[in-house]
């Protein structure tokens, strides 16, 4: 259960984000972003009730899909090389996050909610640095992309003119495939 819990949220949000993720300003993303991310943390550190806690872990789940894309998406801002980083920092997040709650469960003997209730101060660090990176305004500054239309176009490297509809494409995939 705790493995759904964790792994299904995500995967639906990835599977159709496609279809709203446009409609929903970065700023609010983020938002939800960190609310997601706090609720997780407060829920799993005070619950004594399993379905709540599974609750909280999908909470989580929910935070690091909306952040996956989100994040992703936003290094279209800056240099190419910001995608390299944020791939890095997510690995160095999941191995920090582990051996945090080690540290402190383990040597430093605090309780397991506890470490928990005292890892709430990564979503303040999410909303400082978005700030401090600059990610709100460039955000701010997107503009939105053009829906690939069904009319005649002429390709560029040809000079032909296409007819080109998203159902000729996805049979084009289709057909590459098999």
């Amino acid at each position: 259960a705790i493995l759904l819990a964790d792994i299904l949220p995500a995967l639906i949000i990835k599977v159709t984000a496609p279809l709203f993720m446009h409609k929903i300003s970065y700023n609010i993303r983020f938002a939800l972003i960190v609310i997601f991310a706090v609720s997780a943390l407060v829920i799993v550190g005070l619950s004594k009730v399993v379905a709540f806690s599974l609750f909280g872990v999908a909470c989580a789940s929910i935070s690091s899909g909306f952040g996956e894309i989100t994040m992703l998406q936003l290094t279209s801002f800056y240099p190419k090389h910001t995608v390299s980083a944020w791939s890095s920092g997510t690995g160095a997040a999941g191995l920090l996050g582990a051996l945090s709650f080690a540290a402190l469960t383990g040597p430093l003997k605090v309780k397991p909610r506890t470490a928990i209730l005292i890892l709430l101060f990564i979503p303040v660090l999410q909303v400082f640095s978005y700030i401090m990176v600059g990610a709100s305004q460039a955000a701010a500054k997107h503009r939105e992309y053009q829906q690939i239309s069904d009319a005649t176009t002429t390709d560029a490297d040809t000079g032909r003119k296409n007819s080109r509809s998203i159902g000729k494409i996805f049979y084009f995939i289709f057909l590459c495939r098999q």
